[in-house]
């Protein structure tokens, strides 16, 4: 059955879908955008919280590392707190992860995996990676380990249901 369109002002039932070749019949699931909405905030939400730690770190340190932030705060350069380091390490490892579930998250949304698994991973994902940027700042074994793990399997579900709902497109 497809999904009430209404919210698209320009949504028509017998025009075809310029993006991505889809038309009336495979409509965006408003929970799956719904979902992806909220994933893509809770995880803008975590790298903000994890950038607050590390900017926080160095003030209260009062040690900046590059000149030009030490000059800012009228200080000489000095090495950052081991805090303000682990959080940076935390923040890039961030961006090497949540993009691609993201990524895969859009995927899911565009083929029509299922919207329950789209959410159960989101919401596994979000905790893992959440839990794991504490690990790391926190300088927490094995903790950290198995949180990247828990991250891991998140992603695998998803992209299984991401193929499948992808495959039976073709059929």
């Amino acid at each position: 059955m497809p999904y009430n369109m209404s919210f698209s002002p320009s949504f028509s039932p017998s025009a075809p879908c310029q993006d991505f070749g889809m038309n009336a019949d495979t409509p965006i699931d408003p929970r799956s955008a719904a979902i992806f909405a909220t994933l893509a905030a809770a995880l803008w939400v975590k790298g903000l919280i994890v950038s607050y730690v590390q900017v926080r770190a160095r003030v209260r340190g009062r040690a900046f590392e590059r000149p030009e932030d030490a000059a800012m705060m009228r200080r000489m350069p000095a090495p950052e707190p081991a805090l303000a380091l682990r959080a940076g390490d935390a923040w890039r490892n961030e961006t090497e992860n949540g993009p691609f579930f993201l990524a895969l998250a859009a995927a899911a949304v565009l083929v029509g995996a299922p919207h329950l698994v789209l959410g159960a991973t989101s919401i596994a994902f979000v905790f893992a990676r959440a839990i794991h940027a504490w690990a790391q700042i926190a300088a927490l074994q094995p903790l950290r380990t198995l949180a990247w793990i828990a991250g891991v399997l998140a992603s695998l579900t998803l992209a299984g249901a991401t193929l499948a709902a992808a495959r039976s497109s073709f059929t």
